[in-house]
């Protein structure tokens, strides 16, 4: 697919429109998880609020390497591939976001799955319409900070959240 230009304030729109569709979206799933499941915080995400723990370098480095990869990989690749070989845009839309909910199960949560299969969906759906991964780059990495830097203000209790 190729790549479209837009004006910087197309840019700036697109991402916090995104980053908020995002949130507030992830935060409404996995409060009504938590509430049909009682589930509890994950292990792996309790061992990496400490890896992360004032370490801004780490945080910087694993979201711009998270955002790039994994939206080239879902969006770039995988939803532009099946697309083509299945002649169906809802299947790049659908497939892209329910392996972008995979890649992130290894949190061992119903949560950590279902909020990146939302945020697949959104980020898919905004891919096909505007056809701009940067924006998608952008925005990934800003959720993904704004999350693990909240993690380093906030009591491990209310991590589920997240």
């Amino acid at each position: 697919m190729e790549e479209r230009k837009y004006s910087f304030l197309f840019y700036i729109g697109s991402v916090i429109s995104l980053y908020f569709i995002c949130a507030f979206g992830g935060t409404f799933l996995n409060v009504l998880v938590k509430i049909a499941t009682q589930e509890k915080v994950s292990d792996k995400l309790l061992r990496l609020t400490y890896l992360f723990k004032n370490n801004y370098l780490l945080i910087i480095f694993t979201c711009l390497t998270a955002g790039v990869v994994e939206e080239l990989l879902m969006r770039g690749y995988i939803q532009s591939r099946i697309e083509k070989i299945y002649a169906n845009q809802y299947f790049g839309i659908i497939i892209s976001a329910i392996l972008f909910g995979i890649l992130h199960s290894t949190y061992g949560t119903i949560g950590q799955v279902l909020v990146p299969f939302f945020i697949g969906v959104v980020f898919a759906m905004f891919y096909k319409i505007y056809s701009n991964i940067k924006i998608l780059i952008i925005c990934h990495f800003m959720y993904d900070f704004v999350s693990l830097m909240m993690m380093n203000f906030i009591d491990t209790k209310h991590l589920s959240v997240f």
